[in-house]
């Protein structure tokens, strides 16, 4: 990627290791065998949008397929992803929670890692909804004033009717992310990632667009199962 730079690799002992760039996005590190290295490097972001990871002195939105480099023919692989945050700053993603490691999130393989978002910062959450025993949350950064009580209700009836299409939440828990100022949305496993500041929201004809964007979001996660 063009926006990768600094790579590095170390061995145990912290001894540089040779990396030698081989197309845009490849990399191959020699002088190791049947044993653990680091690798480290930099990622630019200058543009908010949804598919893109954004990281500023408030917030950081990292979207996993470019922000993390993965083994070649190890895709399969479980995988564990450890955040050094701010003090005071959330952190929301679909990936699930490792018990007991605080900041510590796994998933079973790289392309679970790569369907799940993580937005970190001040983060504030709507009222969160239960739909056949499964929770549905709302949770965003630089989120304005409004009526999230309402938004919510009028949500819960958006995922209501399109579960009753398909007749079954193949997700045990899924979460709207606001990502704040931005452009655009993106569906995922169990999870939607949207531009998002509740702008707008109070009038009915602004609350039906932001309806019918959630509502097209959400529906496009079902064909991923």
């Amino acid at each position: 990627s063009q926006d990768l730079e600094n790579i590095s690799a170390q061995d145990p002992e912290g001894i540089d290791l040779s990396v030698v760039k081989l197309n845009e996005n490849t990399w191959k590190i020699a002088g190791i065998r049947d044993t653990e290295f680091t690798v480290g490097y930099t990622i630019r972001t200058n543009r908010q949008f949804v598919a893109n990871s954004y990281v500023d002195g408030d917030h950081a939105y990292l979207v996993p397929a470019n922000t993390f480099l993965y083994v070649e023919g190890h895709l399969q692989v479980p995988v564990s992803v450890k955040f050094v945050v701010h003090t005071g700053w959330d952190i929301v993603t679909g990936l699930e929670p490792l018990q007991g490691k605080p900041d510590e999130y796994s998933a079973s393989d790289f392309d679970i890692l790569y369907d799940c978002p993580i937005l970190l910062g001040e983060l504030k959450e709507l009222p969160s909804f239960m739909l056949k025993g499964v929770e549905h949350r709302f949770i965003g950064y630089e989120m304005g004033e409004f009526d999230g009580e309402g938004l919510m209700q009028n949500l819960q009836k958006v995922v209501e009717a399109a579960t009753e299409i398909f007749g079954d939440i193949p997700y045990r828990q899924y979460t709207f992310i606001g990502i704040g100022p931005g452009r655009g949305g993106i569906e995922h496993l169990n999870n939607t990632t949207v531009s998002f500041t509740g702008r707008g929201l109070d009038s009915h004809e602004g609350m039906i667009r932001m309806l019918g964007f959630l509502a097209h979001e959400y529906f496009q996660a079902y064909p991923s199962f």
